[in-house]
């Protein structure tokens, strides 16, 4: 896991700023505003542009610029999305979901933010699993595989993913 640093921000994000960014996702979805060439449920890439996200793209952008080591990333380019999913939407097969994120950008990064996420369920990497953890960002490298797990809950899980690149 020494790929995938965690960023903790339970100083800076809210259970408003939570619930505020998962009324948009909802919201989004309930418009028919989403990404239907993608596995269910997942925004288009764009969250990055929504004011009740702010606080989640500030401390991924915080994230990334830790985790490369540079102070101005100004420069760069960001995608940021919600993947939604509960026990009712896993009818695909889980082997089939593998993937890696931005793979024509080799030096590209990646994150992960648990939004909600009541059965504790982590994203799996090849060798090992994210343990979630509130209010954390996970950063890696973009072109390591990794899947949602199979999610066990009938609430839905709301996984905030963002890249970086330049």
């Amino acid at each position: 896991m020494e790929f995938v640093k965690e960023y903790n921000y339970s100083k800076i994000i809210t259970e408003k700023d939570q619930k505020k960014a998962k009324n948009l996702i909802d919201d989004l979805f309930k418009t028919g505003n989403w990404d239907n060439s993608k596995p269910k449920f997942q925004t288009h890439l764009n969250l990055f542009l929504y004011e009740e996200l702010e606080i989640f793209k500030k401390t991924f952008l915080q994230s990334c610029s830790e985790y490369l080591e540079i102070k101005n990333i100004s420069e760069y380019k960001i995608y940021m999305w919600c993947y939604k999913t509960n026990l009712i939407s896993n009818f695909w097969d889980k082997r089939d979901l593998w993937h890696c994120h931005n793979d024509s950008n080799p030096n590209a990064i990646s994150g992960l933010y648990y939004l909600r996420n009541f059965k504790n369920e982590g994203t799996e990497f090849k060798n090992f699993k994210i343990n979630p953890q509130q209010y954390t960002w996970y950063i890696y490298p973009s072109h390591i595989l990794h899947r949602p797990p199979k999610t066990k809950s009938f609430r839905n899980r709301y996984t905030i993913a963002a890249d970086l690149w330049k």
